[in-house]
C-alpha cells in the first residue's frame, strides 16, 4: 500500500500476536496501579497535588520490589513522591489490604 498523505487517512496499525509481551503488560499494570493508588490516597487526605510527599512502599513479593526499585524514579515523578523508601520488613503484622498486586504503601 502506498504511503498516505495524511496520518488521518492511514490504516490503523494492527497488533502482531508474536509481539505481545504479557509480562511487560502485567508489570506496567502494577506500576500504574501503584501510581493511581498514591494519587487517590493523596486526594482522600486532601494533600495538594503539586507538592511531593515522602512515602514508603511495602511490596509483598520480591519481584514486585525489584520492579518498583527499577522504576522508582518514574514512579516518584508520576506519583508526586519523594524520598520514597522500600523498607525490608516482614509484613506478617500488617493487616491484609486485598490489593490486586500484593503491595501496600503509606504516605509519611
Amino acid at each position: 500500500m502506498p504511503p498516505q498523505k495524511s496520518l488521518a487517512l492511514a490504516a490503523y496499525p494492527q497488533a502482531t500476536r508474536g509481539r505481545i509481551d504479557l509480562k511487560s503488560e502485567t508489570q506496567m499494570a502494577i506500576l500504574q496501579d501503584l501510581i493511581v493508588s498514591v494519587r487517590n490516597l493523596r486526594a482522600e487526605l486532601k494533600v495538594e497535588p503539586r507538592p511531593k510527599v515522602p512515602s514508603r512502599w511495602y511490596p509483598f513479593e520480591p519481584e514486585i520490589r525489584a520492579l518498583i526499585e527499577q522504576n522508582q524514579g518514574a514512579v516518584e515523578r508520576l506519583a508526586r513522591s519523594t524520598r520514597s523508601r522500600l523498607p525490608r520488613v516482614r509484613l506478617a503484622s500488617f493487616p491484609a489490604r486485598g490489593t490486586p498486586h500484593d503491595w501496600t504503601f503509606q504516605v509519611v
